[in-house]
């Protein structure tokens, strides 16, 4: 297995003995230890399973009369010459009537299947073998020698088989060794082809039965007319006539009431099985039915092996089948897990089935990882902790370090913590020793200042008592003029600034008095004669500020009320010029500000329904010159303004492609409505669509999020997507409830192709005409070029509805194709794998994502 390097058991040359006989393999266990053993005996059983269903497959193939044996490819992958020769061989032989296993054509329709199984039976049924090559490297190639290797060994086992060598351009005596004994063909030989064509023909036909009259016997007895009976009624089960059928057995049974035969083809009409081997396809078992118990009960050993046996193929692969799905969640659970929890659950669900495959392995490799996830988490909380200079952190890091010791580098982080601890407490003893000399060093300065001062002061002292009379006089004066001479100087001034109208330096000329004689006054003044000045300037509102600043001083509330009055006059004749100026937006919002100013109210509506107006004469110009989008977008806006709902209700079609039409592959386009957050309170949500493809005027789209969650089928019937109810919701339903009667037109009716070639030889069904289906294995896989381009959230009314929703947040969903049987359907998985096998067609708790084309020409 390349992703866990695990050895695989597999089988490359099948047997009818079991393993457990084989006499190596009983060596090997003999001589083996207890530990070797455990693995053997695993192993065994694996390979014992494998060797069953390529008997079971190898039984049901027709048998051959010749096997060519041969290298279809050289080292370079290029085809060989030997594939040519005997491409011509095999139809040389076939136009000789004889039935060829040639692999080029043979194994053509089982591409993606193990071929074993096919090559199994063709070398045990095969009665001549020819092996030709035009080099030794090519007869000895491993795949060409493991056939002619196993055929030689059934002829030393007795079977009645014969092998020819048949060479070219190269010396006989060059063949294997293992030929030397057998009489080897020139192929460059003239006549070679009619020669061993007439030495096939003997051989092949030498055996062949003479014609005879085989009649059908009867398990339970009865007469000649039980028989005729019983072969009407299973003829019409080839032709799926159930109830003729039923009809039929039901006669025989009046005769011979214990005909098993009889109750054996009632069973089949109504499980709607046409051939007895295909009972062991049924989805469930049906042991529980009557009709099974009493043809059990009537059969002879044959028969009644055969009916269990399918019983038992049925719980076996269904068993197998919920261990596989519990096997891949574990795995993907395991390959998606980040934390040690996320481990630890893959391990729950392995330890589940602990003996499937190499759970148990898992397991433990699951709590391993776990394991060094909690120790890497641990390494690393504690690296985090180690930073800045506490030593709390370090002392924490440490205790943490501590219980994952001997852990990649947790002994050194651990010592580097105490080395980083003793690092911090030596620096912290040398800043607390620095401190100390700083402040013996400040007390020695602080000492020489105060003794500096001292002798400052006796100085001051002196020259204090000698200069004393002097600075009095001096003083004096000093008040005098500053009391006297100088405020009447200043005022003065000031009075000027006043009369020569420069009230604001006179303000702060009067402001500078701090009250002498009545200069508090004249700055009210001052300021009442600004105010008057701003507004016989226009300027209201820096006059508005400053008669509010006065607080009542003369009439400055009145002129207050003048001020508003003229600035909502402007206002007014200002909105009024932009409407007349077609400028509504603009004299919208000046005729607003006015709250109710005159008739501004009225001015909006006349401005509303201009713009109203004008915005529906353009959109109707908009769609007469077939500009859609803009002109949808305009009328929506318009909120039903005259006829412009009618109006973008007759273009919508139009808008919807025309903004389709410029989408590309992979961009998302709106189309419908669907319920998805789960509350419906607020209606639906718009539906987002990815585009996949755009052709022949149509778009391939499907629904970005999973938009539902229900059942392929409400029965594990045998279904295709043709019958199954999931494909009737989808185009009724859902249809109905997702889009309205335009969007319907716009959808186009296709036709929905089958997968030709699945991987369990599964039956896809008919051709459908749908509106809206699923995407198919093929186009799941063409149009996603990854698995993670898969992945698919669910919508929160999906969640609601059950939808299994995984750690990361996606959720499988469904496709069309079938998966291992007629009741499972494929899918695509959490992460995006498309999912062969499927899931049982019941299940409820996977997403639906639907997908249409929509029509751009309509």
């Amino acid at each position: 297995d390349p992703a866990s390097h695990k050895r695989v058991p597999t089988i490359n040359r099948a047997q009818f003995t079991s393993i457990f006989d084989d006499d190596n393999y009983k060596s090997a266990w003999q001589y083996a230890d207890g530990y070797q053993r455990n693995i053997y005996e695993e192993e065994a059983k694996t390979i014992n399973e494998i060797q069953k269903e390529i008997l079971a497959i190898s039984q049901k193939e027709e048998p051959f009369d010749v096997f060519i044996c041969y290298k279809e490819t050289d080292n370079n992958g290029r085809r060989t010459q030997d594939s040519v020769l005997a491409n011509d061989l095999y139809h040389q032989l076939i136009q000789e009537g004889l039935k060829v296993f040639f692999s080029r054509i043979t194994l053509e329709d089982k591409l993606g299947t193990a071929y074993e199984p096919y090559i199994f039976a063709a070398l045990n049924s095969a009665k001549v073998m020819v092996v030709l090559g035009t080099k030794l490297e090519y007869f000895n190639a491993v795949w060409v020698k493991n056939e002619w290797s196993r055929y030689l060994a059934l002829i030393k086992q007795g079977k009645n088989k014969m092998l020819i060598p048949a060479y070219r351009d190269m010396n006989p005596y060059d063949l294997p060794e293992e030929f030397s004994h057998l009489q080897a063909q020139d192929m460059s030989k003239l006549g070679f082809m009619q020669d061993l064509i007439r030495g096939i023909k003997k051989i092949a036909q030498a055996d062949a039965p003479k014609a005879t009259v085989v009649k059908e016997t009867i398990i339970s007895g009865g007469n000649a007319n039980t028989e005729s009976l019983l072969k009407r009624a299973f003829m019409f089960l080839e032709d799926g006539e159930w109830n003729s059928a039923d009809e039929y057995c039901e006669k025989v049974l009046d005769i011979d009431p214990e005909c098993a035969k009889a109750y054996l083809g009632k069973l089949m009409a109504a499980l709607h099985v046409k051939k007895q081997d295909r009972l062991e396809d049924q989805a469930e078992p049906f042991n529980n039915r009557n009709n099974y118990q009493k043809a059990v009960r009537f059969a002879d050993e044959k028969l009644k092996t055969e009916l269990v046996g399918y019983i038992e193929h049925i719980n076996t692969r269904n068993e197998n089948a919920r261990l596989y799905d519990i096997y891949v969640r574990a795995k993907n659970a395991m390959s998606m897990a980040k934390t040690e929890s996320d481990y630890k659950e893959a391990a729950h669900l392995f330890e589940t089935i602990d003996k499937y495959q190499d759970s148990a392995a898992l397991v433990q490799k699951c709590y391993e990882k776990a394991e060094v996830v909690r120790k890497d988490t641990i390494l690393f909380e504690g690296k985090s902790k180690m930073t800045g200079e506490v030593i709390s952190n370090y002392e924490a890091a440490m205790g943490l370090l501590e219980l994952i010791s001997g852990w990649k580098d947790a002994d050194e982080m651990i010592i580097a913590s105490q080395r980083k601890i003793e690092e911090i407490k030596a620096k912290r003893l040398e800043r607390e020793r620095q401190a100390e000399i700083e402040r013996l060093e400040r007390e020695r300065q602080a000492e020489i200042e105060r003794k500096k001062v001292e002798k400052i002061k006796k100085r001051i002292k002196k020259i204090t008592i000698i200069t004393m009379p002097i600075v009095c006089v001096l003083i004096t004066f000093v008040i005098i003029l500053k009391t006297l001479i100088i405020p009447t100087m200043k005022y003065n001034d000031a009075l000027a600034l006043m009369e020569t109208g420069k009230y604001s330096e006179a303000i702060t000329a009067f402001k500078a008095l701090s009250g002498y004689k009545d200069s508090t006054n004249k700055i009210n003044e001052c300021k009442y004669n600004e105010a008057i000045a701003l507004m016989n300037a226009g300027k209201y509102n820096d006059a508005m500020k400053v008669f509010k600043a006065l607080k009542g001083y003369k009439d400055s509330t009145n002129k207050i009320n003048e001020c508003n009055a003229s600035i909502l006059e402007g206002k007014y004749n200002e909105a009024i010029a932009l409407m007349n100026a077609g400028k509504y937006n603009d004299a919208m919002k000046v005729f607003k500000a006015l709250k109710g100013y005159k008739d501004s109210i009225n001015k909006i509506n006349e401005c509303n329904a201009s713009i109203l107006e004008g915005r529906y004469n353009e959109a109707v110009a908009l769609m007469d010159e077939e500009n859609i989008v803009e002109a949808y977008e305009t009328l929506i806006s318009l909120d039903g303004y005259k006829d412009s709902a009618d109006k973008a209700n007759s273009i919508y079609k139009k808008y919807k492609v025309e903004l389709i039409k410029k989408a590309k592959a992979g961009d998302y386009i709106n189309f419908g409505t669907y319920e998805q957050d789960n509350n419906r309170s607020n209606g639906k949500e718009d539906i987002e669509w990815l585009v996949l493809d755009k052709k022949e005027g149509k778009v391939l789209v499907i629904s970005r999020c999973a938009l539902d969650c229900k059942q392929y089928n409400t029965r594990n019937d045998n279904i295709t997507w043709e019958t199954c109810t999931l494909r009737k919701w989808l185009n009724s339903d859902f249809a109905s409830s997702a889009f309205s009667d335009n969007e319907k037109e716009m959808i186009a009716t296709v036709t929905v192709p089958v997968d030709k070639k699945l991987e369990y030889n599964t039956n896809s069904g008919n051709e459908t005409q749908d509106k809206v289906f699923l995407l198919s294995i093929t186009e799941a896989n063409k149009y996603f070029s990854y698995d993670n381009s898969r992945e698919c959230k669910p919508t929160d009314y999906t969640v609601a509805k059950g939808v299994s929703k995984y750690k990361n947040g996606k959720c499988s969903w469904w496709l069309r194709s079938p998966g291992v049987t007629q009741s499972h359907a494929s899918i695509v998985s959490v992460g995006g794998v498309v999912y062969g096998y499927g899931n049982l067609v019941s299940l409820d708790s996977v997403a639906v994502r639907p997908a249409l084309w929509i029509n751009l020409d309509s």
